[in-house]
């Protein structure tokens, strides 16, 4: 992203400390992903897993190939901090994946996370 585009944003964000339930870092994810489009990755996978499985140890061992990087589990932060859902679940992953230069993005999901941040 352009530096005139990044402090556009940064302007943009500072005005609004929440924006239709979405907090200023989180509102950045996904405006993010809709700017640098052409940045996304070859290939995404997902680790479906439930706890004590192990899922940890696979990511680690993921990340340890030059063109992997297997991010944690990164809807945790909705559950731990906010209590709250996510609006556009995907939307939000495929920003997630912006982190990373690697070729391959993937990260690590618990069923019952996608239960709780989901909108009914």
């Amino acid at each position: 992203m352009s530096n005139s585009n990044s402090n556009s944003m940064n302007k943009f964000l500072n005005n609004f400390k929440i924006f239709a339930g979405i907090r200023k870092n989180e509102l950045s994810d996904y405006i993010k992903f809709f700017v640098n489009e052409s940045n996304i990755l070859e290939k995404k996978f997902i680790v479906f897993a439930h706890y004590r499985t192990g899922s940890t140890l696979l990511a680690n061992l993921l990340n340890c190939h030059p063109d992997i990087f297997c991010d944690g589990e990164i809807f945790l932060k909705f559950i731990n901090v906010h209590f709250k859902k996510v609006f556009f679940p995907c939307i939000y992953a495929e920003s997630q994946s912006l982190k990373s230069n690697k070729k391959n993005y993937g990260c690590d999901v618990k069923l019952d996370q996608l239960v709780k941040i989901s909108i009914k």
